[in-house]
């Protein structure tokens, strides 16, 4: 196998890029015995067993790219005086008008740290107002020096569980910055840094352990206080902090989607709907299914019965072939049905969907795979798709009171203007 040198010589040289160094030391190192680099790993590893956390740990090399003109700098760093550096290029450039030849070259400073790894099956975040919900899946990662400093006094967090609603409302978690896109993008699973305000019990915590790693001094009780910390910042809400989402966003979101069915867009969907079978000639073969009699003057009276020829012909033949083109507010009345069970169209996943999703994320060797939590996942074509009820006996009234006829004439021009071209055609 590689060495870490040999690795970050194929980085120089542009034979890997800096994503592949970084995943090649990840697997290279994980939950391998670091302890001559970072004595205190026992500790950890101690802590984190009895409080019964899941975990894991590998190295990040960090990398800075810097620029340098000083001679004995360069003889340093080259020499290995100066560690954790690595001469990138050099470059001589004369200077015909003073005659000097200027010396520089380009380096790379690598600091290494130990990135740990938490995993939160399952918590419950809550605030002041008594307001809770469930996170599942959740990560929390942060990195530590060889003196026991937490880069930049803070951590990242990710998780691969979510609900339809917080996709929707773009919430990962609180105290993490609001993200936007549909399942299939990775922003979901990537890791960002949380949200920890200014001087609270977390970074005290920091600084605690800091100082007892230097001093070697009662390293795992700190180190407890620290998670400890941790923990207490993921299941709480400060609202009082002014958090970059709320949880409360989760609810707008569900009520909106229960507002949708209003009698107002119920009508401005269903105008919509009515307008579309007409106009694309969809409503041709309603024609044969209508009722008629006569009336006294022998006049023909048209109406439309309730059955399930007609509810196929004016609402299922739609959506089996015109789907994809209907509009999107009236695509908010579409619904699934599976087994009788009438769901919401974001409340499925279709099994072939699931197969091609390729977002995931990496703990101890599995995959946790973005996953929407309140959704029913089907085989596929064992279900379909259906319009609202609602919806549906708003379209049937309009159709009764205010379409009939409009829909025999067009049936009854569209068949003259046939007959006229046959006779065109074929005279006799």
């Amino acid at each position: 196998m590689l060495t870490t040198d040999e690795l970050f010589r194929m980085y120089i040289n542009n034979k890997i890029s800096e994503e592949k160094l970084h995943n090649i030391i990840y697997t290279k190192f994980l939950n391998k015995d670091l302890s001559n680099d970072y004595y205190f790993l026992e500790n950890i590893v101690e802590v984190l067993n009895t409080m019964e956390i899941e975990y894991e740990y590998s190295l990040k090399y960090f990398i800075s790219h810097v620029y340098g003109k000083d001679i004995f700098e360069y003889l340093m760093i080259n020499a290995g005086v100066i560690e954790d550096c690595k001469i990138f290029s050099t470059r001589n450039d004369f200077n015909p008008v003073t005659e000097h030849t200027h010396f520089s070259f380009n380096y790379i400073k690598i600091t290494s740290y130990l990135q740990v790894t938490l995993y939160f099956p399952k918590f419950t975040i809550k605030n002041q107002m008594n307001k809770s919900k469930i996170i599942k899946d959740f990560f929390v990662k942060f990195y530590i020096d060889k003196d026991g400093k937490i880069l930049n006094s803070s951590f990242e967090a990710s998780r691969s569980t979510y609900t339809n609603n917080e996709l929707v409302a773009g919430y990962r978690h609180s105290h993490l910055p609001r993200v936007f896109g549909d399942k299939n993008n990775p922003v979901w699973l990537n890791f960002q840094t949380m949200c920890l305000g200014y001087n609270n019990q977390i970074h005290v915590s920091m600084a605690l352990l800091e100082d007892a790693v230097k001093k070697k001094e009662n390293i795992s009780d700190f180190f407890e206080l620290f998670v400890r910390n941790i923990v207490s910042v993921i299941e709480y809400e400060s609202i009082e902090g002014t958090p970059y989402i709320r949880m409360s966003a989760i609810d707008d979101v569900a009520n909106k989607v229960k507002a949708k069915e209003t009698p107002f867009e119920i009508k401005r969907s269903a105008s919509k709907y009515i307008r579309y079978y007409i106009n694309n000639n969809v409503h041709h073969s309603l024609y044969d299914y209508l009722d008629v009699y006569y009336s006294n003057n022998n006049e023909p009276i048209y109406s439309l019965p309730t059955n399930d020829d007609i509810d196929y012909i004016l609402f299922d033949k739609v959506l089996d072939f015109h789907l994809d083109i209907l509009e999107a507010d009236v695509k908010q009345f579409v619904k699934i049905e599976v087994d009788g069970r009438i769901l919401n169209v974001d409340e499925i996943e279709i099994k072939s969907d699931v197969e091609k999703n390729s977002n995931y994320l990496k703990f101890n060797g599995k995959k946790y795979f973005l996953t929407i939590d309140d959704t029913i996942k089907l085989e596929k074509d064992n279900y379909k798709y259906v319009l609202s009820k609602t919806f549906k006996n708003y379209v049937r009234q309009q159709i009764k009171t205010n379409h009939i006829k409009r829909i025999v004439k067009l049936q009854e021009d569209a068949t003259i203007s046939r007959l006229e071209s046959d006779s065109d055609s074929y005279p006799f």
